[in-house]
């Protein structure tokens, strides 16, 4: 038997807005963020700015990776009530999504980026050997 979810109104939502009680909405999902506040990579004031609130817009924009959606999920306890959920939220939501994955995979590569150069360098220079080296012994 599936648990049902919960559902909250965002009225509910709002009383719960300060840091020994934060909530906020992201993508029509209900969070109950209070354990994670000391833990926010961001510091605890981003989430409060938005607690009570729907912070859809600021996650967004911040650009949050994968890693920080698959961990939102643990501190999702509910979501907003049918008749008060948005419907554009989604739509922007893939194209951020996109846009931070791409920007996450950038700065992963970024610190590897001089040894592939090196390695690069190396392999041309021992092709260089070898190739001469062979053209030198058939003189």
């Amino acid at each position: 038997m599936a648990a049902t979810i919960k559902k909250f109104t965002r009225a509910e939502v709002k009383k719960h807005n300060d840091r020994t009680n934060t909530w906020i909405i992201i993508e029509n999902k209900v969070c109950d963020v209070t354990k994670f506040l000391q833990e926010h990579p961001g510091g605890e004031e981003p989430l409060l700015e938005v607690a009570g609130k729907d912070g859809t817009k600021e996650f967004i924009d911040v650009g949050h990776s994968s890693e920080a959606r698959e961990l939102m999920e643990k501190y999702v306890i509910g979501e907003i009530v049918d008749e008060e959920k948005t419907t554009t939220e989604k739509s922007v939501s893939v194209k951020t999504m996109i846009k931070s994955n791409v920007k996450e995979l950038k700065c992963r590569l970024k610190p590897i980026a001089p040894c592939l150069a090196v390695t690069v360098v190396l392999v041309g220079a021992f092709v260089a050997y070898r190739f001469y080296r062979s053209s030198n012994s058939q003189l």
